[in-house]
């Protein structure tokens, strides 16, 4: 069902209307929505998430051919000669996919060997809940930041400084939505998800802790194949693929699910610093300039998690769980943007102007916009 809408989804990608691919997604997800809480009602258990997802998919595809003007249809009449210089690239980019695919899910089947099937669930839950903020920001980002990467190649000063500037708003984002999940895990699980679920708080805490260098690290793989070097992303992700899995199963061998969730917090940041080396060079910039990019935030996260610790040793024995979460939340944003403001206020700024620029209507993205 997604197959038959991928060339027309390409097609509106690069002519950059977003807002008619986001209308898609947002009916898709809406008739998804109302067909599976519809399902559930009429007792079709756990069938109500899979019909669900059928509808979403159908939905999301007839949508973007609509928006699209027609289906596109495979020619074979002249072979493969037409997109013979596309093989290379397209061989890259599915290897890649293979490979994130592969390493973002083998976790759960290391775990299905080694620990009970409560345990995998509270993983689970904890892994999901970590993954969705950078899931559904980086979804959003790519499909803006590849396309308009793309056109700004030929010119690699307008190309370093878009990826400058959208490195900088991602490390703003995942460093106060991550750190900011991780610092009160143990209250959000208690008030959103109950009791019964406290062993998904270390999961949760540890995935959410290295979320912010999953963000950057995917951004990074974007720009590697907008600049035309898909063989970079494919040594990261050929790293990743066994460096990950590796350390998860040592972990889940030594401490279980915690153990497993630990390990993406020891392993991440090689592969961060793997992921940041091959980008340097492909974008011909220093190492230490490109960190420099993402120190602030970093720095910003880091008094976020100690005031939230502070503020909770001081009055989780006054305040109801609650009404604690929300202390924290509010105590947490205000550390993280004051040290931002304090320390680099023109990258609040660039970034809000950024965002306001992606969301300006009739100026989805463009090339002098990402400049």
């Amino acid at each position: 069902m997604t197959a038959i809408a991928t060339v027309p989804q390409a097609q509106l990608e690069r002519h950059l209307h977003f807002r008619e691919l986001a209308w898609a997604l947002v009916a898709a997800n809406l008739a998804g929505s109302l067909v599976t809480i519809g399902c559930a009602l009429a007792g079709f258990g756990v069938w109500s998430l899979v019909v669900g997802s059928l509808v979403i998919a159908a939905v999301r595809s007839l949508v973007t051919i609509a928006y699209n003007g027609s289906p596109v249809w495979p020619d074979f009449s002249r072979g493969i000669q037409p997109v013979r210089h596309m093989l290379h690239f397209s061989a890259h980019m599915l290897g890649n996919r293979i490979l994130w695919y592969w390493t973002m899910n083998l976790d759960l089947v290391i775990l299905g060997r080694l620990v009970h099937s409560t345990q995998i669930g509270a993983y689970s839950v904890g892994a999901n809940l970590a993954s969705i903020p950078g899931d559904k920001a980086m979804d959003a980002v790519n499909r803006v930041s590849f396309p308009t990467l793309s056109r700004l190649r030929p010119n690699r000063a307008q190309f370093n400084s878009a990826y400058e500037r959208i490195l900088r708003m991602l490390s703003l984002y995942g460093f106060l939505v991550g750190w900011g999940l991780a610092a009160v895990a143990p209250e959000f699980v208690h008030v959103v998800l109950s009791d019964k679920w406290q062993q998904a708080i270390v999961p949760l805490t540890m995935l959410s802790l290295a979320a912010p260098l999953r963000i950057i690290t995917a951004f990074q793989n974007t720009v590697n194949n907008a600049a035309g070097m898909p063989q970079a992303t494919s040594r990261v992700l050929a790293v990743t693929s066994v460096a990950l899995p590796l350390g998860i199963l040592l972990g889940a061998r030594l401490g279980g699910i915690n153990g497993a969730a630990t390990s993406w917090i020891i392993v991440y940041p090689l592969l961060f610093l793997i992921s940041t080396i091959y980008t340097c060079r492909v974008t011909e910039r220093s190492l230490l300039g490109n960190l420099h990019l993402t120190f602030i935030p970093f720095l910003a996260g880091s008094c976020m998690l100690l005031v939230t610790f502070l503020v909770r040793n001081l009055l989780a024995a006054h305040l109801p769980v609650i009404a604690l979460m929300g202390v924290e939340i509010a105590a947490a944003t205000a550390t993280f943007l004051a040290t931002v403001h304090l320390l680099g206020r023109h990258i609040l700024q660039d970034a809000l102007g950024i965002l306001r620029d992606l969301l300006r209507p009739g100026r989805t993205a463009t090339p002098e916009t990402a400049t």
